[in-house]
């Protein structure tokens, strides 16, 4: 199995391995959201209760439908289901509605997506996002400057096991009718033994600056995502700038060169 994970020592030193995790089977989630709404996605969701957006006639509790759902999937013998269902509307070309059913089912995290047409809703795909520990979170913005949404997505658990751990931020786009990447850039790491003799941790934050075009004021910009990275290894911290910048040309994120290392105020105490 392909196995990776990426740590940037800027100006000191470059750490890199393949990694991977278990391979950990989806449980066929569009069936499970097939039979839980028929892709009559609700427009809220909340504790155990989604609201059909045309009848507003409630489903109820989704736990326990889950449950009952999920034990007509045989796993090798035991019963899988999934579990922590929502749902939520988008529009994903800027145009037409679309939404998605949300549930945790396994190690992942898998978002069913559909959109609204005169014939009812129709599947457009499923994105497995993985999610070991539940801490994957997930928000649905207009962030590349034109009139469409997209999905982001804050600490998927790419990498999981003795000595590693790595989350993701991601960002898909609408693309020819699919979901597609259109940026995949750690979010936080963390390596010890037996992978490196120097314990490295990683840690990002991404602020989002909207474009701005204004002729008046001479202004011309695309949206770009600012990233400050803390960096920590073999008992020092280094903080990190770089940047994510929109290309509409390229329809990707453009991840720049770090154009900023500071170092700053040693992890581990020097003894006098």
């Amino acid at each position: 199995m392909a196995r990776r994970i990426l740590f940037l020592l800027i100006a000191l030193t470059v750490y890199s391995a393949s990694f991977g995790q278990s391979a950990v089977r989806s449980y066929e989630p569009e069936k499970l959201a097939r039979q839980l709404i028929d892709f009559n996605l609700g427009v809220e969701s909340g504790t155990g209760h989604m609201v059909f957006s045309e009848t507003h006639e409630t489903v109820g509790d989704l736990g326990i439908l889950g449950k009952r759902l999920g034990a007509e999937l045989q796993i090798g013998g035991t019963v899988e289901g999934c579990d922590d269902f929502s749902a939520g509307r988008t529009r994903l070309d800027g145009v037409h509605d679309a939404g998605f059913v949300q549930m945790q089912c396994g190690w992942n995290l898998n978002l069913v997506f559909s959109r609204r047409t005169g014939q009812g809703w129709v599947f457009i795909q499923t994105l497995t996002i993985p999610n070991k520990y539940k801490e994957a979170h997930t928000m649905v913005a207009s962030v590349t400057g034109d009139d469409s949404q997209q999905l982001i997505v804050h600490k998927a658990q790419s990498e999981s096991g003795t000595g590693i751990s790595q989350q993701d931020f991601l960002i898909y786009k609408l693309k020819e009718g699919r979901l597609r990447s259109v940026l995949n850039v750690v979010e936080a790491g963390h390596l010890t033994s037996p992978w490196t003799d120097h314990e490295v941790s990683q840690e990002s934050r991404f602020k989002f600056i909207p474009p701005d075009h204004d002729a008046a004021k001479g202004t011309n910009t695309v949206a770009t995502f600012d990233e400050t990275q803390i960096l920590e290894f073999a008992g020092m911290r280094v903080e990190l700038k770089r940047q994510h910048i929109w290309s509409a040309a390229d329809q990707v994120f453009m991840t720049s060169q770090w154009y900023s290392a500071r170092p700053l105020q040693s992890a581990t105490p020097q003894s006098k």
